[in-house]
């Protein structure tokens, strides 16, 4: 990972990137290869109900994307992975 890292040092930074188990779950992302984003993507989603959020990190390409909706469901989510998609093929 790049960027400031004068809060967290590379041991940090890269304990929370690595998978811990099998499933390439990283202490609250997932760290995974995306055949849209075409490289390894390091990703984390969520919603409280009222909203839904995606933030994708894209190392190789020095690229991160970032999808809100003030809503919340499955069509938000839809609405939030389609934008992702979109916006990773760029």
């Amino acid at each position: 990972m790049r960027g400031d890292r004068s809060f967290l040092t590379d041991e940090s930074v890269a304990k929370l990137y690595t998978p811990q188990s099998e499933n390439h779950y990283a202490l609250g992302w997932l760290n995974e290869e995306n055949e849209t984003a075409g490289a390894q993507t390091v990703w984390h989603n969520g919603s409280n109900t009222m909203f839904y959020t995606t933030v994708a990190i894209v190392p190789e390409r020095d690229m991160a994307v970032l999808a809100v909706t003030n809503a919340g469901g499955d069509r938000a989510a839809q609405a939030v992975e389609a934008t992702l998609a979109t916006l990773l093929t760029e």
